[in-house]
């Protein structure tokens, strides 16, 4: 991201003392990614266009928060696992399965993060080719 964006802050730190902290700081961003869990209910305090990029382990895909973060006027986007609806797969999974991928350690391809985000801001432009490498072929 700061290669593609130099002007970017990059914060790695999500160790807050209070909520008003937590506040605070989700309506200072402009594009927030983090994995997809509770501290993105936290999108209740963006702001007006700010981008929040949930990341979902390979196997798990719950949309919960995307109409938070849609009503809070910011725009939902994802990653996940590219190649299979994640929908489908996720409902194929038992219960136990579900819960186990929730909690499943993930690294994802950065150009899968940083061109979605650069998409979305207008700076880059994804062509047929880029669309189906991030998205699959399900779209």
């Amino acid at each position: 991201i700061k290669s593609a964006i130099p002007s970017a802050n990059i914060f790695t730190d999500f160790n807050f003392d209070s909520m008003k902290e937590q506040a605070e700081w989700f309506a200072t961003k402009d594009v927030v990614v983090a994995a997809h869990g509770a501290a993105v209910t936290n999108s209740i305090f963006i702001t007006q266009g700010t981008i929040v990029m949930q990341l979902y382990p390979p196997g798990y895909f719950w949309q919960s928060l995307d109409p938070l973060i849609e009503q809070s006027g910011g725009r939902a986007i994802q990653w996940y696992e590219k190649g299979k609806n994640p929908a489908v797969v996720s409902a194929m999974l038992t219960r136990e399965e579900f819960d186990l991928a929730g909690k499943a350690t993930f690294s994802p391809p950065v150009d899968e993060i940083v061109n979605p985000i650069l998409y979305s801001l207008g700076i880059k432009r994804p062509t047929n080719q880029l669309l189906m490498k991030l998205y699959g072929t399900f779209i």
